[in-house]
């Protein structure tokens, strides 16, 4: 049995509560596909819940040291968004935490979903307030971005305060573009956000699309759709609104995928492709495909939407542009400079993306997501 049949099957036993027992074949190699995909801790919980072909008292080590780091980091994470929720509410705030920090509570165990960043959305307008809050809670590391800024607090908290759930440019913007209203209030508070379940579920698959769109996405992600299939909600609702979005063929094929690797469902010719596109990448896809898709308009165009982004775009990132385009150059000086000083991974993944992508693979992806039902 190859390391991704036997890592499908470990996630399959852990999210259903059900008794797995595999021979590993190599446990070295199928906790290296694990790591790729930042699943991990599900080696690690398989290997605690096994009497029989235990891996050696060293891994079994490493595997433990896995399972306590995540469950600190989660905790810490949770414990955050609390914190951060309850000065906001305090203060006048709008928030609305969204993607990873909301959805590992629908998991059979939080420990099970891991994240990056917490991802919280909040109003424009209050910017220097919500920067001041954040500053004054520890996150002394703050980089400004053109999709969201970026708060640190170390050891385990990282956050991105977006401004805009999508960009501006995303062909989903319009559809949340008064996301404060499809939102609401959580119970007992004025201006902590939540989804509803169904919304949750529709973001998510937004999300995914979007990543899939970039460059492609990991087992995750398909973890993620998995775990909302078998949450009670108003399945008519979600498919409606795909639909708007143009997305519900997308979904039912990777709903397909989802039941195929963790449930009883059957496999396609379109099933298998999809599979082996997603354990080609990492959590996020491929760096390859990412480099071809940004360069298949050419190189040139390329850069200068690059270094020069379009009023919107720009809007969102200094608000105080609204209304002001005349200092849109002025606005693209300030950019550069922070990019500069803050961003410089950035910018030589933008010029690798440049030197390297192919656009006869851009096509040959875009055929694919054609058939995937983007």
């Amino acid at each position: 049995m190859s390391e991704q049949n036997e890592l499908l099957r470990i996630i399959a036993s852990q999210l259903n509560n059900t008794v797995c027992e595999i021979n590993i074949s190599d446990w070295n190699k199928l906790m290296q596909l694990a790591k790729q995909h930042g699943l991990l801790q599900y080696v690690a919980l398989y290997a605690q819940s096994i009497t029989d072909h235990q891996p050696d008292t060293g891994i079994q080590n490493d595997l433990f040291t896995v399972i306590a780091q995540e469950a600190a980091c989660s905790a810490n994470q949770l414990d955050a968004v609390v914190e951060m929720q309850q000065v906001m509410e305090k203060n006048g705030i709008y928030n609305l935490v969204v993607k990873g920090a909301v959805t590992k509570r629908r998991y059979p165990d939080e420990v099970m979903r891991s994240m990056g960043d917490i991802d919280l959305l909040y109003k424009p307008e209050q910017h220097h307030v919500f920067k001041a809050l954040m500053l004054s809670l520890g996150y002394g590391d703050y980089q400004e971005g053109r999709k969201n800024d970026t708060y640190s607090r170390p050891p385990y908290i990282t956050v991105e305060a977006h401004r805009e759930l999508v960009e501006s440019g995303s062909k989903y913007a319009d559809y949340y573009q008064n996301i404060w209203n499809m939102a609401h209030p959580k119970e007992g508070m004025k201006y902590t956000y939540e989804m509803t379940l169904e919304d949750e579920m529709i973001f998510n698959v937004v999300h995914l699309s979007e990543h899939f769109k970039e460059g492609g996405a990991g087992i995750r992600f398909i973890m993620d759709v998995y775990v909302y299939s078998r949450i009670v909600l108003d399945r008519d609702y979600v498919e409606q609104e795909l639909k708007k979005l143009g997305l519900n063929e997308f979904y039912q094929n990777i709903n397909a995928l989802a039941n195929h690797w963790f449930a009883d469902g059957e496999s396609s010719e379109l099933t298998e492709k999809l599979a082996d596109f997603i354990m080609a990448g990492g959590v996020f896809g491929d760096s390859e495909n990412a480099a071809a898709l940004a360069v298949e308009e050419g190189r040139a165009r390329r850069f200068f939407k690059v270094c020069f982004p379009n009023y919107e775009s720009m809007k969102s990132m200094y608000p105080w542009l609204k209304g002001k385009r005349a200092l849109l150059p002025y606005a693209w000086v300030l950019r550069g400079v922070g990019a500069v000083r803050h961003r410089k991974n950035n910018i030589q993944a933008q010029i690798n993306w440049m030197k390297t992508g192919n656009a006869v693979k851009a096509k040959e992806l875009r055929e694919f997501y054609t058939e995937c039902g983007l």
